[in-house]
């Protein structure tokens, strides 16, 4: 990754201008020209590398809703024809294809004003770190003053430092890079760039971007440790259903099969024929009914029970302790918990789709005053913003005696699973048998129920987390 420092007032006005004409997407017009300098100012702002004008320009031509390919227009500053059909095979082609890059334009529509140019410079910025592509750094000064003026003043200009000085060196040694960059990228966006940017959080602040982008990160890490397929649940005693509501039970099917014994109704029809129409009794129906060989339609009288499991997770405020980064570790221990719960609701919802399955993230109140865990909890809403939606998850600040009573009212009616995340806690003996997640120490330690479990003995750093993760996984399924 080359990244190019251009300090000169002059020569970053030059570099601009002429990157301008390096675009294939689309012809270049002033409104062209203003759009593009407003999204450059954008990445500039946040101290970012620009890449060229020509590729902030097609990306944003590709948000537009217009497809991105290479224009047919005459282009009086052409580049050298293998340089010009590299970059339309490699860089414009992959965008077309590319599903991920697809997904996030599709994303940008819901922006509009200023967000939506600041959600465009974020999917070219974005582009070119997932590239690995340098870039220039410049002043932001300097695009501003180009933008005071009007886009065919900033056109004519540029036509101008073309006519006089035509391409630098360093501008074309810079859009190799570029095009090489992209060649050799697999897809352009990451799952956590399309998450930031259909979540609306891609213009949050920097700090809040960089915990979501770790929890996501996190996440695909420890789903990496869980087998594809469900696998097979432990045997439990205590897991069977003894309060089953009128709503978890409902007949399986109809008519399956056909027997001997029935009533009147499920007869088959081809057995009237052995009726006669004269008044000569008993006909062969009635002998057959008497010796019972008439046949029946059977239903199936089997009843489909759904069962009803709820899982509790309890946060104690004690986990600001766990705001560090250990040094065999990739994130925070915090950052490791966040995406423990993440991955148990998106996991087990997917393995148990045949049960009416309740997550409830109780977060326990902690001194008057404190802050608390008030950032993880409004990380959590929004990575689980559709599972809120359903009514899938709960998200609350809760007192000792109010876990009491949900834990009371839902053991009633559910098999319920309770994992304590912090201060160990023992729950009372009358509310659900509860597990403990011990963070104490770099390696997290494991309490299922009565068993204790050790999943980070033989493991460190991400290893032991995933082998965490599918521990508890396999313990709850």
């Amino acid at each position: 990754m080359t990244i190019y420092e251009i300090r000169d007032p002059d020569e970053a006005r030059h570099h601009l201008l002429s990157s301008l004409w390096l675009g294939r997407g689309a012809p270049l017009t002033a409104e062209r020209v203003d759009a593009t300098l407003a999204w450059a100012e954008e990445i500039v702002s946040e101290g970012s590398p620009l890449p060229p004008l020509g590729f902030v320009a097609d990306v944003g031509y590709a948000v537009g809703g217009r497809r991105v390919e290479a224009a047919v227009v005459e282009n009086p500053y052409e580049l050298d024809s293998a340089v010009a059909r590299r970059y339309e095979d490699y860089v414009l082609g992959k965008m077309a294809a590319d599903m991920t890059f697809e997904r996030g334009v599709d994303a940008v529509q819901q922006y509009s004003g200023r967000d939506r140019n600041r959600a465009i410079a974020y999917l070219a910025n974005t582009v070119r770190q997932r590239c690995r592509f340098g870039g220039a750094l410049l002043s932001s000064a300097v695009i501003k003053g180009l933008r005071e003026l009007k886009g065919a003043e900033v056109l004519g200009q540029s036509q101008q430092v073309m006519e006089q000085a035509g391409w630098s060196e360093d501008l074309l040694e810079e859009w190799n890079d570029l095009i090489d960059a992209v060649r050799t990228t697999g897809d352009l966006l990451g799952p956590e760039d399309v998450f930031e940017l259909e979540s609306g959080t891609a213009l949050a602040e920097f700090g809040q971007r960089v915990a979501l982008r770790q929890v996501l990160q996190a996440t695909a890490l420890l789903e990496q440790g869980l087998p594809r397929q469900k696998p097979r649940g432990t045997p439990r005693r205590y897991s069977v259903a003894t309060n089953i509501m009128d709503e978890d039970s409902y007949p399986v099917g109809g008519f399956t099969s056909i027997s001997n014994r029935g009533t009147i109704e499920s007869l088959l029809r081809s057995e009237l024929a052995y009726m006669d129409d004269d008044d000569n009794r008993p006909d062969m129906f009635d002998i057959k009914y008497v010796r019972d060989e008439l046949l029946y339609y059977a239903r199936d009288e089997n009843q489909f029970l759904r069962r009803r499991l709820s899982y509790f997770f309890l946060l104690h405020p004690e986990l600001v302790k766990s705001r560090f980064k250990d040094s065999d570790c990739s994130w925070q221990r915090i950052i490791y918990v966040l995406a423990l719960l993440v991955l148990a609701v998106r996991k087990l919802t997917d393995w148990l789709s045949d049960d009416a399955i309740h997550f409830e993230l109780l977060f326990l109140r902690g001194q008057p005053g404190s802050a608390g865990l008030d950032d993880e909890r409004s990380l959590l809403r929004t990575l689980l913003a559709e599972e809120l939606s359903k009514g899938l998850v709960a998200i609350d600040e809760v007192g000792d005696e109010d876990v009491r009573s949900r834990l009371t009212f839902h053991a009633r009616q559910s098999l319920c699973h309770v994992l304590s995340i912090g201060a160990d806690k023992p729950l009372p003996s009358d509310l659900p048998v509860s597990s403990h997640l011990d963070l104490s120490e770099s390696a997290p330690k494991l309490r299922l129920e009565e068993h204790l479990s050790d999943p980070g003995a033989d493991h460190t750093g991400d290893d032991a987390w995933q082998r965490c993760a599918e521990v508890l996984m396999k313990f709850w399924i």
